[in-house]
This record gives structure tokens, sequence and C-alpha cells, in this order.
């Protein structure tokens, strides 16, 4: 979607500056000339940035919007230059034209949002992002008004942010005041983001090693990055984990969500080549609402933030630097200074990963069904094939795919069904495992190894606890092993001294490549959930959702010696992804909490 942006914004500074002497009546009968705003209002009139009621007033105090000061500030900056969609609502191509430019609006999915008033807060990021000034930081943006000379403040009190008053609305007769007041000081057109897209998605990568997702897997991802995937990768980590734990920082995100949501991070979050965390938020009680994926400096700073809608699917970066997210019921792409590039529509409870091609696989619900489908992406968003599989299945899409070395697509239907598809969607094989629930690992020598959060006994669905099954690449199964049960967060890791890790219900497993067991640790403190993963060293990390008691990180040996147990210091907040081991000696962990969510750096 391209703005025709250089000859209408070439034109906007003479379109401002030309005010007529038509412009000197007041249009509005409840607009007086002695009205504070009176000047600013007519000269807004006169322009086309705003527009009266039927009953010829203008309604000054009444508070402005999200949609409205969507709608001004691209009459102003894009002199109503918007993109063509097929509309729905009369703000949906304002919509549209924000979204390209990445604005941080709560109403993209949602007509209730835009109808609700815009504050203060809102209109510093929307002009910050237009003009440059660093993204989610909201201090640096108020700091640039006020050496702009845009505004001088409404308390009086406290920082320039405090003074700003971020929370407070705007009303029809402020928003006319503070565009005249851009056009005074001649900012009337946005920066174009092009050049500074192309400088971050070429930045010069932090000194690490290639990232490779293992043995098996394919290796389609941006191989500079830092951890450009959460899931489909083999958790071999080719960094070293901290020796000790000691908090280097956290960054909070405060809810601002409807009464009885409960939002969390989910997975772990990934890193790009320059050290940038690129982290989502999914839901527990509110589906409904609009979800986040942010992007984090390696400082704990917060670059920017996206609403994307509610979800449970890590995001990945591709070979080009794009980062790839899978919303509540769509796919985005964006690029590293958070610009979206295009959105594909595909339908809820949704995960993806990247094929040998740099295609997006995504797993996914119809909106309108039942059952599952797949669908492969061009990196340019559009589709390159989708179909339908486990169409008898009543639940969810399961958790993500992988993709195999020689490009075979492997999903776990809700049903038990394990798919093999060819690059092309066609099915090489199906077989029932009995795996209500999943996640998927690949063996160096193909094995598919399934870490089944519950087993299917029978036809009328009834469960059991989890385990481990292990299947050919044709589709024929070597063993299984209840010696541990899995959690939502396990994944079965392939040691490099053939043993396989995994974590579940209160207990970690080291087993043989013959499903034999190996060893276990069980917890005999608190009873919880584990999740696991592997350093450079073969050291094993794991974190520990307890329920009686603060969440912890243990760490092993790869024969199952416990080295150190580290406890999170608010009993309070509770894990909600894996760890991932940076490059540091730092490990990063997600947490939820009543009023916020948090990401940690820990290191030594």
């Amino acid at each position: 979607m391209k703005l025709r942006r250089i000859l209408v914004l070439l034109l906007i500074p003479f379109l401002f500056t030309a005010a007529t002497a038509e412009a000197q009546t007041a249009p509005f009968k409840d607009v007086s000339a002695s009205h504070w705003a009176s000047d600013a209002i007519m000269w807004a009139h006169a322009n086309g940035l705003v527009k009266g009621y039927a009953d010829g007033t203008y309604k000054p105090n009444t508070k402005l919007t999200e949609a409205q000061l969507v709608a001004i500030t691209f009459r102003y900056f894009l002199n109503d230059e918007v993109p063509a969609t097929n509309q729905k609502h009369w703000s949906d191509p304002y919509y549209a034209a924000a979204e390209e430019y990445g604005l941080p609006l709560k109403g993209y999915q949602s007509i209730q949002k835009r109808n609700e008033p815009a504050t203060r807060g809102l209109y510093a990021e929307i002009l910050g992002n237009l003009n440059g000034v660093v993204d989610g930081n909201l201090a640096e943006v108020v700091d640039w008004m006020y050496e702009q000379g845009i505004t001088t403040g409404r308390t009086g009190k406290g920082t320039n942010l405090d003074q700003y008053d971020p929370t407070g609305t705007i009303t029809r007769a402020h928003a006319a005041a503070f565009f005249q007041r851009l056009s005074n000081l001649g900012i009337s057109k946005p920066v174009d983001r092009t050049e500074k897209d192309e400088v971050a998605t070429d930045s010069k990568p932090l000194n690490v090693p290639p990232f490779r997702s293992g043995t098996g897997f394919a290796n389609s991802f941006d191989t500079t990055a830092v951890q450009p995937t959460a899931t489909a990768w083999n958790r071999l980590s080719r960094f070293s984990g901290p020796a000790k734990f000691k908090e280097a920082w956290h960054i909070s995100f405060d809810y601002d969500r409807a009464p009885g949501s409960l939002f969390t991070l989910t997975h772990s979050p990934v890193i790009g080549r320059d050290g940038t965390l690129y982290v989502r938020e999914g839901f527990l009680y509110d589906p409904s609402a609009a979800g986040k994926l942010y992007a984090i400096d390696p400082n704990g700073k917060l670059l920017w933030e996206r609403t994307i809608g509610s979800g449970k699917a890590s995001p990945v970066i591709g070979k080009d630097g794009t980062i790839y997210a899978y919303g509540d019921v769509a796919v985005f792409a964006f690029s590293p200074s958070g610009k979206i590039k295009w959105e594909k529509k595909l339908g809820v409870n949704g995960s993806l990963t990247l094929d040998n091609e740099g295609r997006i696989i995504a797993t996914y619900t119809p909106s309108i069904g039942l059952g599952v489908k797949v669908a492969a992406i061009q990196p340019d968003g559009k589709e390159a094939w989708s179909r339908a599989v486990d169409a008898d299945s009543q639940s969810s899409a399961s958790r993500y795919p992988v993709v195999a070395e020689n490009g075979t697509i492997y999903m776990l239907g809700r049903s038990g069904n394990l798919f093999a598809l060819a690059p092309n969607g066609t099915t090489k094989w199906v077989t029932q495992t009995k795996a209500y629930d999943g996640t998927l690992s690949l063996g160096p020598d193909g094995t598919v190894y399934i870490a089944a959060t519950y087993f299917a006994l029978e036809a009328d669905d009834h469960i059991s606890s989890g385990g481990i099954v292990a299947i050919t690449p044709e589709g024929k199964e070597k063993w299984r092993s209840n010696a541990v049960d899995p959690t939502t967060l396990s994944t079965v890791i392939v040691g490099s001294n053939e043993l396989l890790y995994v974590a579940g219900h209160n207990k970690i497993a080291a087993l043989h490549t013959n499903g034999q067991t190996a060893w276990t640790y069980e917890n005999t403190d608190d009873f919880g959930k584990a999740a696991l993963t592997a350093d450079a060293n073969g050291t094993l990390y794991s974190v520990w959702k307890l329920y009686n008691s603060a969440d912890t990180i243990i760490s092993f040996t790869g024969d199952g010696r416990l080295l150190q147990k580290y406890t999170l210091p608010n009993a309070a907040e509770e894990v909600d992804s894996n760890l991932l081991i940076g490059p540091d000696r730092s490990v990063y962990l997600a947490v939820s909490h009543e009023e916020y969510n948090r990401l940690y750096k820990l290191g030594e």
C-alpha cells in the first residue's frame, strides 16, 4: 500500500498558509468571535480539517474521539489523500493510512474503541511517530513538543510529561488549536520512513555466531539475528547461560484493558540482529480485546508497540529482518522500526513459522466453521496456497507448525492427527497419535517428537495425562513414554549427547532415543509446571510455574545434577514463557501480574 506522499506533501505548506478572508467569518453559531479558539476553529474549517454538525454547531467543548483525531491528522498531513479501502465505517481510510505509519491506535479492530475519547498522550504519540521522534517513548516526544513550541503544558507541576497531562482528553476546540500551531511552526508533513526502515533493516549485526535452527529443521530465518524464532528450533542455544542470576533490568507494560481481562506476554521473545527484543502480548480472559507487539532495545527501553490483536503465537524474524506476528485473525509483517508492511487476514487461534523458501506457514481455525487450515504466505503478503486439514476437529488450531530441512511441513491437529505436508501443501501422510494437544520437535534423523499435553483414550474424547510420542519420517510410531507429563510450555530437546530432555508437571525427564528413561528430577517442594531450554555447554535451565509459592528458575547439568535455584522476587508474578538465553550470559523471562506484564533480563 503506497501513499502518494511527495507531490501532495509539497503542496501542504501552501494550502495551510493561504488562509482567506472567508475564513474570518465564523461558520458555527456556537463559536463566537470572543471564544478563545475562534481563530483556530475558523482556520481549521477553512482548510478542510474539521466539519460542523447538521444543526450548524461545532460543539467546541465536546471531547474528540480517536477516529476524529486520526481523520484530522491525515487531512492535515496528507491533505486527505488516504488509501482507498472497502469502506464499512467512515474512518476506515484514515485507519488504513494509520496502519501504514504504525500509529498506536486502539480502533484498528474495534469501532467502539474508535468512538472513545482521544487523550493528549495519543496526540503526542501520533505526532512523534509522524515526525520521526523516538517511537514509543512518550517522555521524549513531549520534550520535543516543548522544544518546538507545540505545547506549553497544562498543569505547571512536575516534569514536562507531568505538565503535559498525557491522560487528559482533547476537545474539538483543542484539536483546532493544536493543528493551527503546527501550521504556524511549519510542521506540515511526516518524515519519509523509507530511509529509516532501510537503515534499521540493514543495521550492523551484533558480533555473535550465526543462528541455526538445528539439524532437521528448516533454516529460513534471519541467521544474523540473535534469536529469530522462539519455537521452530532445537532449543540448543549457541550462547552460555549465567552461573548466577541477578536482575539486569525489567520493563513493565501496564494494563489498559476492559475489567476482567488478563493479558500475558506469551512465549519467549525473539531478538533481532541489533539486539532489539520483540515480544507479543496474548490473552487469558478477554479474547475480544486487542493485544500488542512490543519492540524493546537491549537496555530494556520500549522502542515501539503495535496493536495486532490477541493471540499466543510467538513472532518470527525473516531473512531480511522483517518481523512476522500472528494477531487475533491476521498475520502482520513489520519492519524493524515498526512500520507495517502488510496484513493478511486468515482466521483465529493462529500460529506461524517460516519454510525453506522464506514463506510464512500459518495454521489457524477459520473464523466461520470448524477444523484447521494451513496457508503459505509469500514474503510480500500474497497467498501461495491454503488448504483445510483436520476438518472434523472441533477445537482450535495446533500451537505452531514446524518445517523440516527437506521442506516437509508438520502440524498436529486437535483431533490427534499428525499431518506431513509437501512444500506445495499436498498431503504426504497422516497418522493418528492420540495426542490431543502438544508441541513438535525434529530429531537429526528426521524423527518427529510430540510433547503431548493430553492423550485421548477413546473416540468419546476421554483424555488422560500426556507424554512423549516418537514418529518416523514416514509416519510410523516408534515409541511413546509417560515418564513425564508435558506442560503447554514444553517441547522435546534433542541434546548433543543423544539424550532427549522434556519438562512437565512437577518433573523433568531425560530419555534415551529409544524412549527409555535415563533420569528424572522431581520438585517435591511445591506442585507446578516446568519448561526447559539448554545452553551451549549443555547446562539445562528450567523455569517452574508454581502454584503455592514464587516461581523459580533451576539449572542442571546434562546428567541431572542440580546446580542452582533462583526464586523470582515477587510471588504474585507468574511465568508465561520459557527462558531465552542471550549472548552476554543472560536470560530473558516474561511474567504476568494482575496489574501488569513484565519482561526481565537476568544475568551474572
